[in-house]
């Protein structure tokens, strides 16, 4: 599936030429004279994923995805290399993420194009194609100038979208239209525009990744948002009325069902209870002991959510964004969505958990590893690239050796606190944790997987083994004095017809 941005016309925007975008405070209007460092060699995402990650560590930045970047980290560095014509690896799979969802969005929503149509962002004119331009040099130039990020309607709407999630305490969905039309970022037609509400929803959950919006099919008049739950237990609701666009958004959230974990309180005394086991709660014993399966999921917020009927965790697919959200919009809603509770904590400290928590199932015990490597990577794949989120190799181990040599060579962390290391998680480990020790091997082969108690596991199979070897020995000690009665009797019978 190719995820460029849809190719612009040169002649300006749409049929209604009266409304002009103006200069909005804050913002950087873009009218194409100028000259953007790095646009001539912007690549497709199609194309630029072809590359791996190792040989590709940085790529270039356009003006409008730089300062997206920044409004969204909150960094006047948008790529871990510090350099303001580059991004790094994550920034890069965040928005391929990003521009996939966005013109899917726009697609379901009501065609390619409709979304477009409503915001008014300046299109560059630095492409004439009514002149006679050599072929190679306007496809070059379209590939650049048109095709690439800065000329993305959708992209402009994001960044200004984000700065209002960061400056707007309760934002609703119908507020943050009427802002945009006010700063001239949309025309005054989306302000009773359905289809742009829903593209707010979606754009929201995309920017805070706390749900998956979907575009839900139209069966009568009714109006309404949706979200896939992906079988996470924390969403009670995965609908809700069409007039709840003028409500904040937390609110929308809220509905949702109890979407975000509890945090344990803070202060307490020590508990031997607090610990999480690597050995119970690694992939490996997951799903050979357990019998759990592994559901990669869009949300933060059902991450580490088990359901003990089905046997599913949920777990994150894209750690690309907790490395870079951790000043984000995200932030704020989390902090809304957590007003009233004693035990509050921000988005910063849930996306830190969510990354330590891939070292706890994965890359701790070279067994996890390995099935990582061999069947979840594949699972964990992101539409956009047919590949697994770089970051999410790294946390998980892909690139460390899964011999069992290098394996002791490595210092291994055998537990984690509840207290000190997942107080946000807790809840959710701890449960998964008791799911885990309540069962009991009942197959040769699950003896054979379940490591949870290693001393346990040795002293069986040693004995299993030495045990076995004996009782060969022993078999074979008696077929051997078996034989030897065998052969003394037959040479006593000869013995007596020789008399």
């Amino acid at each position: 599936m190719s995820t460029d941005f849809p190719v612009r016309t040169m002649s300006g925007r749409s049929a209604d030429t009266s409304e002009e975008p103006a200069t909005s405070t804050g913002f950087t209007q873009y009218t194409g004279s100028e000259q953007r460092p790095g646009l001539t060699s912007v690549q497709s995402t199609s194309s630029a994923f072809s590359a791996t990650a190792s040989s590709a560590q940085v790529r270039p930045l356009s003006d409008i995805t730089e300062d997206f970047l920044k409004a969204f980290t909150g960094s006047s560095r948008p790529g871990l290399h510090g350099s303001s014509a580059y991004m790094d690896v994550s920034s890069w799979t965040y928005l391929g993420y990003v521009r996939q969802k966005l013109n899917e969005f726009e697609s379901e929503i009501g065609g390619d194009g409709l979304i477009s149509s409503l915001i008014a962002v300046p299109v560059p004119a630095q492409v004439d194609i009514t002149k006679d331009t050599p072929e190679t040099t306007l496809e070059a130039q379209v590939d650049a100038t048109i095709q690439g990020p800065a000329t993305d309607p959708k992209l402009y709407l994001l960044l200004h979208l984000t700065t209002l999630l960061h400056e707007r305490k309760g934002l609703s969905i119908d507020y943050a239209i009427r802002m945009m039309i006010q700063q001239r970022v949309l025309y005054e037609r989306a302000r009773n525009n359905w289809a742009m509400r829903q593209f707010i929803f979606a754009t929201v959950g995309v920017l805070t990744m706390l749900y998956k919006p979907i575009v839900p099919t139209f069966s009568s008049g009714d109006t309404f948002f949706q979200l896939d739950h992906q079988g996470a237990p924390c969403f009670t609701e995965s609908r809700l009325r069409g007039d709840m666009s003028s409500r904040p958004i937390v609110e929308l959230l809220l509905h949702f069902g109890e979407i975000l974990p509890k945090r344990l309180p803070r202060g307490g005394r020590a508990d031997p209870k607090d610990a999480l086991h690597v050995s119970n709660l690694n992939v490996q014993t997951l799903t050979r002991i357990g019998g759990i399966t592994i559901q990669w999921v869009d949300s933060v917020s059902a991450h580490l959510d088990f359901d003990p009927i089905s046997l599913e965790l949920m777990v994150f697919r894209l750690p690309s964004f907790c490395a870079l959200s951790r000043g984000g919009p995200i932030n704020q809603l989390v902090s809304e969505y957590l007003e009233e509770s004693p035990n509050r904590y921000t988005g910063s400290e849930l996306l830190q958990e969510i990354i330590l928590s891939y070292k706890l199932l994965f890359q701790q015990e070279r067994l996890a590893r390995d099935i990582y490597r061999l069947t979840e990577r594949k699972e964990a794949s992101l539409e956009f690239s047919s590949t697994a989120d770089p970051f999410l190799d790294q946390q998980c181990g892909f690139t460390r050796s899964t011999s069992l040599l290098s394996s002791l060579n490595k210092p291994v962390k055998d537990s984690y606190s509840k207290r000190d290391d997942f107080p946000i998680f807790a809840k959710r480990l701890g449960g998964l944790q008791d799911y885990v020790e309540s069962i009991s091997p009942n197959r040769l082969s699950a003896l054979w997987y379940d490591r949870r108690d290693l001393l346990r596991w040795y002293t069986f199979w040693a004995v299993a083994w030495f045990g076995g070897i004996g009782v060969v020995l022993s078999l074979v000690q008696v077929g051997l004095g078996a034989a030897q009665i065998y052969y003394a009797r037959e040479a006593l019978l000869l013995q007596k017809q020789g008399m």
